[in-house]
């Protein structure tokens, strides 16, 4: 397989413009700074409690830039409303194929979103990686970034429609992690699929084994339990993670963290305030509101990532090594 450089040539990932100017904001944008400072510890059941007697003190207009809409009635249980999900009868199985198409087409218009995350990916691959896995490969979005590169990428994913989009971008295609032979991997990566696994154990041993002694993982997921919206139960998550429960679920398979910091900073309150909206009927995810975020809220984010250093987002990126012998085999 063809080698691939820790950098792609300039010019082959779309950069985000840290200097890209915020657009003047439409009369019901989110006041995301004033939500920023309410939620900076918003893990905290405490805080989500202060977060909700505080609305309840204030107009939705004042809160979150909108006209005047009393919260009162909407948010009486708000402290309820933002606990942790219940996942029980959210399990997915390979009969059920995928059901969250109309979120994965709103997310094509995540356009700086994606090309962040793939940054972020070709950053953590070593310069003599060889041979690289993509776990959950979905519609092929990395793929595509790989094979313009003329990088050769293998595969697993177990959706017959996207198995056939795939085909063409990768070097195998596999339905199936148990397939995949031990030892066969310089590096690999997952991006947004651990969240819909209910084995989580399993798959993080599957993905141990296949990659050759002191090589590395690249892993995004979501954070946070208290961010969970209509999105999460949309596309069928089963989790959401935090830095222990993914740092946990890492270390139980064989792997040492090297690396583990939150990304997307904004995106924290601005989920936040989805979340809210969505308890008074006021909010629906479409690609109009992601390639809104996208396009002038998170080049700003971006900018508050490197400032911030990791410490807050809506999102998780871990890399990871696997150390000593696989916990599992084919």
């Amino acid at each position: 397989m063809s080698s691939l450089a820790a950098e792609p040539p300039a010019g082959l990932i779309l950069e985000i413009d840290i200097r890209e100017r915020l657009a003047p904001r439409p009369p019901c944008a989110i006041a995301l700074p004033q939500i920023i400072m309410w939620c900076w510890k918003s893990s905290s059941k405490q805080s989500i409690s202060g977060l909700a007697r505080r609305l309840r003190r204030q107009n939705l207009g004042t809160v979150l830039g909108t006209a005047n809409v009393p919260l009162r009635a909407g948010l009486d249980h708000v402290s309820a409303e933002l606990g942790v999900p219940s996942t029980g009868d959210m399990a997915i199985t390979s009969e059920q194929g995928y059901a969250g198409n109309r979120i994965l087409e709103a997310m094509r218009s995540g356009v700086r979103y994606g090309n962040a995350i793939f940054t972020e990916l070709c950053r953590a691959i070593p310069d003599d990686a060889r041979t690289i896995l993509d776990f959950g490969a979905g519609a092929g979005f990395f793929l595509e970034k790989f094979h313009a590169i003329g990088a050769a990428v293998d595969a697993v994913e177990p959706d017959e429609d996207f198995q056939a989009i795939l085909r063409p971008l990768a070097g195998m295609v596999w339905t199936d992690i148990r397939h995949v032979p031990n030892e066969s991997f310089d590096f690999a990566y997952t991006v947004n699929v651990l969240e819909h696994i209910l084995e989580l154990d399993e798959a993080c041993a599957h993905l141990a084994r296949v990659l050759k002694p002191n090589r590395k993982l690249f892993v995004f997921v979501p954070a946070h339990n208290v961010l969970w919206t209509s999105l999460d139960h949309e596309v069928r998550h089963v989790r959401r993670f935090d830095r222990r429960s993914l740092g946990l679920a890492l270390e139980r398979a064989g792997f040492r963290i090297e690396h583990i910091k939150y990304f997307d900073s904004l995106g924290f309150p601005a989920a936040l305030a989805v979340r809210i909206l969505e308890i008074v009927n006021l909010f629906k995810y479409g690609s109009g509101s992601v390639g809104f975020y996208d396009r002038y809220l998170f080049p700003v984010s971006r900018q508050l990532d490197r400032l911030l250093k990791g410490t807050i987002g809506k999102n998780l990126i871990a890399i990871a090594s696997r150390t000593g012998k696989a916990t599992s085999g084919p």
